[in-house]
């Protein structure tokens, strides 16, 4: 995908492949410099483009075992949606009442995680779309902005909330910060991933300032 450019974000257990490519518009003949991102999935060498909301652009940013694709499009109204790309079909999951939505994870339970723009603000929150329903996760602070990123088997999400990052069970939303270990040297954690055994991949911020890859694994 060097040329023209694209990327690949995510695989799952049976080797396919979602990301984005871009396309390479030709004009009488010629092609043009590269324009509009399009979603895609790669499964036994084949590409396929998994079309847009009606607008020009498309990302596909996670897939589940069950081939389920996850991510946002541009729509015919010029807004950003997320969706599910399901049974060779595109849905438009909506948004928490604004004009912009973005799926950034989705576990084998067809559960789907992301950020989405509330009515009447450009204020953003973390989402969990579950059984036909987009449920705003708030955020650690009342009126902070918040981001779900990931979503494992169990339904635990991870996110961050401002400039903190959470983790999401049982209805309540914890700062990672207040899990941890007494005495351990983290001035924040910001996650990207939860895997199915619940640990906790991201980046921690020392008190010193350094920056470090950690993970963090439940207490036994």
């Amino acid at each position: 995908f060097a040329n023209p450019p694209g990327m690949a974000l995510a695989v799952n257990d049976a080797s396919v492949i979602v990301g984005w490519y871009t396309l390479i518009p030709v004009v009488e003949g010629q092609m043009k410099a590269p324009s509009e991102r399009h979603a895609f999935l790669y499964r036994g060498r084949k590409l396929t483009d998994l079309g847009t909301l009606g607008g020009k652009e498309s990302v596909a940013t996670a897939i589940n075992n069950h081939g389920q694709v996850v991510g946002y499009s541009s729509t015919y109204q010029d807004e950003t949606h997320a969706f599910v790309y399901m049974q060779d079909q595109m849905i438009d999951l909506g948004t928490l009442g604004g004009t912009e939505s973005r799926a950034n994870g989705i576990n084998d339970r067809g559960q789907v995680v992301g950020v989405a723009r509330v009515a009447g603000s450009n204020q953003e929150y973390a989402f969990l779309y579950s059984d036909g329903n987009m449920t705003n996760l708030g955020s650690l602070i009342n009126g902070e902005a918040s981001i779900a990123l990931d979503i494992n088997q169990s339904g635990y999400i991870v996110g961050k909330s401002g400039s903190q990052g959470f983790l999401y069970r049982d209805g309540t939303m914890q700062d990672l910060r207040t899990m941890l270990t007494q005495g351990t040297k983290w001035e924040s954690i910001s996650p990207c991933c939860i895997n199915n055994s619940n640990q906790i991949a991201g980046i921690g911020i020392a008190r010193d300032g350094t920056q470090h890859i950690v993970l963090l694994s439940p207490a036994q």
